[in-house]
């Protein structure tokens, strides 16, 4: 007869679960047995792959079923008698196909380091007529030796941090600032190994840190309106908003902004808003391929909410062939 699934749908954070009525005389294969069922219950958590979710709806679509909406699409919004977390969702985000992009900085930093090690290098070449000069070189003072050896921790932390030791990273980024607390570099990679590890509190107070020591630093305003969105709360997705949007006021052609603060708008179901920045993402020349690939992944996301399958299936599409290694499998 039919097939009862009674687990409790599980809610993800970018696509909506649904329940699909299906005619009673209709049989799917699943993994080569053909089994006939009255409801499917449809979530990209339960399918494993945005591929496979992809695939049912398409299936949908064919065959023109009906669905209702039985769990949104955001943190927040719960089926009836099932209570949000109220502690923030734990999201490693090194787990992810793509490396953070919060390393630029450490490599930048390194690329600097490396020209001033050649012109350090070209330095001493003319010293060696002189050794009073080289002398002076070879024994910096206490302040110097204190900034030296503050860098030093600085690049022991951005080393394990890309061997995702985050915990092991905290301690380097820790010496580093006990020595030298003006480095808002430092700060805001700190911040990063707290988010990675979870710990969001300590993440978020180093992004204040880091902002604190440069106004204009959109990238850490971003990082902590990410940050924000972890937690299942409106309030806080709606300081992401205003984060997002300062970053944006500085940086106007930042895609992760725009597509970040359009899953924000999502979450608060603002989704006139938060369509028109996955759109201007997925438009925007400059977009990195990632962002553009979220961007289409979130916009597919509303176009099943708001029953457009066809338009939701081209923007799932093309999501996964910008970005198949995490959208694919």
């Amino acid at each position: 007869g039919t097939v009862s699934h009674k687990r409790q749908t599980i809610v993800d954070d970018r696509f909506p679960a649904l329940c699909v009525t299906v005619p009673p005389l209709l049989q799917f294969p699943l993994h080569g047995v053909s089994v006939r069922v009255d409801h499917l219950y449809l979530s990209p958590s339960l399918c494993l792959s945005l591929s496979v979710y992809l695939s049912l709806l398409k299936m949908m679509a064919d065959q023109s079923l009906g669905y209702d909406m039985r769990a949104l699409d955001h943190v927040g919004t719960h089926t009836p008698g099932h209570t949000p977390r109220a502690s923030p969702r734990i999201v490693n985000e090194s787990d992810s196909d793509e490396k953070d992009d919060d390393l630029l900085r450490a490599v930048a930093y390194e690329r600097a380091r490396a020209e001033k090690t050649r012109r350090k290098a070209d330095r001493k070449a003319g010293q060696d007529a002189n050794p009073a000069a080289a002398d002076l070189d070879s024994n910096p003072s206490p302040e110097d030796k204190r900034i030296q050896d503050s860098k030093h921790f600085y690049r022991k932390g951005n080393m394990l941090y890309d061997q995702h030791k985050f915990a092991e990273a905290v301690d380097m980024y820790t010496q580093a600032l006990k020595l030298d607390n003006k480095s808002g570099d430092c700060y805001f990679n700190r911040a990063n190994a707290y988010r990675n590890q979870g710990i969001l509190d300590l993440a978020l107070d180093d992004y204040s840190k880091a902002i604190k020591i440069n106004p204009q630093d959109a990238g850490a305003m971003v990082k902590k309106g990410i940050t924000l969105t972890l937690y299942s709360s409106k309030k806080k997705s709606a300081k992401a908003i205003s984060l997002f949007t300062k970053a944006l006021e500085i940086e106007p052609n930042n895609s992760e902004a725009f597509v970040k603060r359009g899953g924000a708008f999502k979450e608060l179901g603002q989704l006139e808003e938060a369509l028109r920045d996955f759109t201007t993402c997925i438009e925007m020349p400059t977009a990195r391929a990632k962002h553009r690939a979220e961007a289409y992944a979130q916009r597919g996301a509303i176009g099943v909410m708001i029953n457009k399958l066809s338009t939701a299936i081209a923007d799932l599409e093309q999501a996964i062939a910008l970005n198949p290694r995490k959208y694919k499998h």
